[in-house]
């Protein structure tokens, strides 16, 4: 089944997520629906899941928290995220986008890259 969760709109990238809080680590993970599926160590309390996501899409693309958006499904678990201005996606995530498996493993914090696996 193709996940067509990514598209470019002009020199954005607008993202479709289905974010599950309160995971043991926080990871880009596999699709669901049509959509990348982001597991997020933060509770859905007080937007604290929403900036854990912000944090962890500006990590991966290496831009500012400002430039990551959510667009739509802030107080959802589907969201659509336009990230301002993006490069080309990391090799790992532009392999999930096109619907490899891929994890993208966070540190504790869950805000710094620790590691990206990527099995084809």
């Amino acid at each position: 089944m193709a996940v067509h969760a990514g598209r470019r709109d002009g020199e954005d990238l607008v993202i479709e997520l289905r974010v599950q809080p309160r995971a043991s680590r926080s990871v880009v993970e596999g699709s669901h629906d049509g959509r990348l599926r982001v597991k997020l160590k933060a509770p859905p309390v007080d937007g604290r899941a929403n900036e854990a996501l912000v944090a962890l899409l500006a990590e991966i693309f290496e831009v500012p928290r400002s430039l990551v958006r959510i667009e739509r499904g802030a107080t959802g678990r589907d969201k659509r995220v336009r990230i301002v201005g993006a490069g080309p996606p990391p090799m790992a995530l532009a392999a999930l986008l096109s619907m490899r498996r891929m994890s993208v493993v966070m540190s504790r914090l869950g805000l710094a890259m620790a590691t990206i696996a990527c099995w084809g």
